[in-house]
């Protein structure tokens, strides 16, 4: 953990390139993805954006930031999203940045779980739930 908020820290410092920056959600996972109904075809056509846009919502943590913010979230091993992420744009996916925006969410999850465990609570299903997700993130933490 140490090393992962070291890393943090001298990314923050470094200067930013405000020409990288975009509007970026900070959450787009598949919680926050509305897709139209698989009977959409049959809704009339003034039905609004919900017979064909896929709609991504709740937009609570919107910031200007690099895109790779929201890019690692939605990376999968392939590298496929990456590649046509980089096709549409013409910009290529900074790799550094996309990892320490994964590190940074883990150490974000990691203080949510050590707040809520240190605090006096029960034994809940929230609690068991944390335990093991901090068990498990602490594991998935670059050494």
């Amino acid at each position: 953990m140490r090393r992962g908020l070291d890393a943090l820290d001298r990314w923050a410092r470094a200067p930013a390139a405000a020409e990288n920056l975009v509007i970026t959600h900070g959450e787009p996972h598949p919680g926050n993805v509305i897709r139209p109904p698989a009977d959409a075809a049959r809704l009339p056509a003034d039905a609004g954006p919900a017979r064909d846009t896929i709609m991504l919502i709740d937009w609570d943590t919107v910031a200007l930031a690099p895109p790779e913010r929201d890019l690692w979230m939605v990376a999968t091993g392939t590298g496929g999203e990456l590649r046509r992420y980089t096709e549409l744009t013409g910009r290529p996916v900074d790799t550094t940045a996309l990892e320490l925006y994964r590190l940074r969410w883990a150490l974000d999850d990691l203080s949510c779980f050590v707040r809520d465990l240190r605090a006096p609570h029960r034994r809940t299903p929230g609690t068991e739930h944390a335990w093991h997700a901090l068990q498990i993130t602490i594991a998935q933490i670059p050494r």
